[in-house]
């Protein structure tokens, strides 16, 4: 697995030296940027809000999942105290109750995971499509060659002056 990302990293390391050279050439004087998308989805006035919708959801099914959680180790604690006094028949059945119970939370659980994901990738979207929109606006606007993620694995270094995220933040809160 190592291996594997390590021969990945380097193909990514590779394709970037590779691929500033042709670009440049090219264009004759490269003009690059870099931005962090990461940072501009979740620092935007949209990203914002919609971080604040995403935590009240959590926090909705947080509250949700209190009373089954305390259930759950209610029938626990209730198995312990009474196990010794409990025939063998009806140990097993406690047993059978409790982790029927807990599998039952934990789908429950799984489901609304699954449920949090969808909503945020709905709520994300278009903001998505807005950064992706407002980067191509932005490069032709300002004459860059080309716009890099930041976090991009073969970018190892690059100066502050380059990086255009907080331009981007002001054009999505502006836009």
């Amino acid at each position: 697995m190592m291996g594997l990302l390590y021969r990945g990293s380097v193909a990514a390391i590779l394709l970037g030296s590779l691929l500033l050279p042709v670009v440049a050439s090219a264009q004759g004087d490269a003009k690059v940027a870099f931005v962090d998308t990461r940072r501009a989805l979740t620092n935007c006035k949209e990203g914002k809000s919609v971080q604040e919708k995403l935590k009240a959801m959590l926090e909705k099914k947080r509250a949700e999942f209190g009373p089954k959680r305390d259930e759950v180790q209610k029938l626990e604690q209730e198995f312990e105290s009474q196990q010794f006094v409990l025939s063998e028949e009806a140990r097993e059945e406690r047993r059978v109750q409790i982790a029927q119970t807990k599998k039952k939370l934990e789908r429950e659980f799984e489901d609304a995971q699954a449920e949090v994901a969808i909503e945020e990738r709905k709520m994300m979207k278009p903001l998505i499509d807005k950064v992706d929109k407002e980067l191509k606006a932005l490069g032709k606007d300002k004459g860059f060659t080309v716009i890099l993620e930041q976090t991009a694995p073969f970018v190892l270094y690059s100066q502050e002056t380059l990086d255009i995220t907080d331009m981007l933040i002001e054009r999505l809160n502006g836009a």
